[in-house]
C-alpha cells in the first residue's frame, strides 16, 4: 500500500501527478493594424452612450459606412495543454469573450493558476488543456489589457471582426505564437459570438469549426449600463463616458444571471466587483448577412433561462444539417462563473521545468 512506502517515494509520487497537471500559461501584447467598414455616428457622443443599452441590432434604418483604420494591440493569454495528444496537438481554440468582460472569463474570472484547484470546474481553459487542446484567450479590443480606441468611432463589430481576422491568420502562419496551427476552433461567448458568426459571413475559410454560447438575436443588450465616469472603478479612471459598465449589483444579476436561488450570490457580487466595460460603438451592429459559404461544423449553446437562442433556427438553419460537436467533451464544465484559484507554487514549477 502506499502509506507503507518511504516518504520521499510519496512525496515523488504526488509531485508527479502534479506536474501531469501543470498548466503553463503565457501573455503578450499583440499588436495589428486593421481596416473596417464601420457605421458613421451622427449622434452626439453623450446621446449615443445613453442610448446604447437599449439599441438593437438591427440599428436605425439605412445607416451609413466610413472605412475606419486602427492601430492596436491586443492582449493574449496562450495556454498548453500539460499531456501532448497527438491528434489534437495541431489545434487550438481561440476563445474571445462578451461584452463587460475580459480573457478572465475562460478561467473562472482570474488568470489560470499553474495548478488546479476546486473552481476550476469553471474554466475553460483548464478543462480544454487536460484533454490535450491549447487555447488562445483574448482581451478583445477595449477590454482589459487591449488597446481602448475610440468608443464611438473605432471600437464598433466591422473591427473586431477584421481583428480576428488577422489573429486567426497569424495563428495559422506561426508569426503569433512562433509556431503554426493547422487548425483554428472559434469559441465565442455574447458578442464574441457575434463576432464569431459575422467572421465566417465575411470570410468563410478563416476557422476550421465554430462554437457560439450565449448567443441570441437580436438583442445584445443590458438594460443596467451607464459611462463608466459614474462609478468610483479606479482602474477605468479616465475613459472617454463612451465606454460602459454596469451600474448596480442588482441590475448585473438581471441581466446575467438566472432567477434567485439558481445561483450563489457571491458569485454574483465577485462577477459585479471584477466586471469589465463595453463601448458605446459595439451596439451598433447593423444588419447581419447568414454565413451562407461556411460549410464547417458549428455548436450553438444557450442557457435554458435565457432568451430562445432564435440565432440556430434562423440564421444557422442552411447549416444545420452539417452540424458536428467535436468537441463535445467541453461543455459539461460550463456552469456559473466563480471565482478562480490563482496561486503558483514555484517551487514545484522548477521541479517539472528540471
Amino acid at each position: 500500500m502506499l502509506l507503507n512506502r518511504p516518504p520521499f517515494l510519496v512525496i515523488a509520487l504526488l509531485t508527479l501527478t502534479a506536474c501531469a497537471n501543470l498548466l503553463s500559461c503565457e501573455e503578450f501584447i499583440f499588436p495589428i493594424t486593421a481596416t473596417a467598414r464601420n457605421r458613421a455616428v451622427r449622434e452626439s457622443a453623450g446621446g449615443l452612450a445613453e442610448s446604447a443599452p437599449t439599441h438593437r441590432t438591427q440599428g436605425p434604418q439605412q445607416p451609413e459606412y466610413v472605412n475606419v483604420t486602427a492601430e492596436v494591440g491586443i492582449s493574449l493569454r496562450y495556454c498548453k495543454p500539460p499531456t501532448l495528444i497527438p491528434s489534437r496537438e495541431s489545434t487550438i481554440q481561440l476563445l474571445v469573450h462578451g461584452i463587460t468582460y475580459n480573457k478572465n472569463y475562460w478561467s473562472a474570472l482570474r488568470p489560470p493558476a499553474a495548478l488546479p484547484g476546486p473552481m476550476d470546474r469553471y474554466s475553460w481553459v483548464r478543462y480544454a488543456a487536460e484533454h490535450g487542446y491549447a487555447t488562445i484567450s483574448i482581451d478583445r479590443m477595449g477590454n482589459g489589457l487591449s488597446s481602448r480606441p475610440d468608443p464611438y468611432t473605432v471600437d464598433q463589430l466591422a473591427m473586431h471582426v477584421s481583428i480576428i481576422h488577422k489573429l486567426v491568420r497569424a495563428l495559422r502562419t506561426g508569426t503569433l505564437l512562433g509556431r503554426p496551427f493547422a487548425k483554428v476552433v472559434y469559441v465565442g461567448h455574447s458578442f464574441g459570438s457575434v463576432i464569431g458568426y459575422n467572421l465566417v459571413a465575411i470570410h468563410p475559410e478563416t476557422v476550421d469549426a465554430l462554437f457560439l454560447t450565449g448567443f441570441s438575436i437580436p438583442d445584445i443588450s443590458t438594460s443596467d449600463l451607464v459611462p463608466v465616469s459614474r462609478l468610483t472603478l479606479g482602474r477605468y479612471s479616465g475613459l472617454s463616458d463612451g465606454y460602459l459598465v454596469s451600474s448596480s449589483p442588482a441590475g448585473r444579476r438581471a441581466s446575467f444571471f438566472g432567477s434567485n436561488g439558481t445561483f450563489d450570490p457571491e458569485i454574483a457580487r465577485m462577477d459585479f466587483e471584477m466586471q469589465d466595460t463595453v463601448a458605446a460603438g459595439e451596439f451598433l451592429i447593423g444588419n447581419t448577412a447568414p454565413p451562407v459559404n461556411y460549410a464547417g461544423p458549428v455548436a450553438v449553446m444557450s442557457g435554458s433561462n435565457s432568451e430562445e437562442p432564435r440565432a440556430s433556427r434562423t440564421m444557422f438553419s442552411n447549416m444545420l444539417g452539417t452540424l458536428s460537436i467535436f468537441i463535445t467533451q467541453l461543455l459539461k464544465p460550463i456552469g456559473l462563473l466563480a471565482s478562480g484559484y490563482s496561486y503558483t507554487d514555484s517551487r514545484l514549477i522548477r521541479k517539472c521545468q528540471a
